[in-house]
């Protein structure tokens, strides 16, 4: 499991590794923000969108 923390050290999400191939993100309050694919190399939210290419869970979790 991966922390994001501001520069106080405050954790602001939380990325973990799943049993699939993937990444989840969560935010600071447990909320799932969304999924990185690693076969496909593709970022989804947490409706399933196709947010883009490449692992950008850091930005889901920090865009609110």
């Amino acid at each position: 499991m991966k922390y994001l923390k501001d520069v106080s050290g405050k954790i602001l999400g939380r990325i973990m590794d799943t049993n699939n191939n993937s990444q989840a993100g969560y935010d600071n309050t447990g909320k799932y923000k969304g999924k990185y694919d690693k076969g496909n190399d593709t970022t989804y939210d947490n409706t399933g969108k196709n947010i883009g290419k490449g692992n950008q869970l850091s930005n889901l979790i920090l865009d609110d």
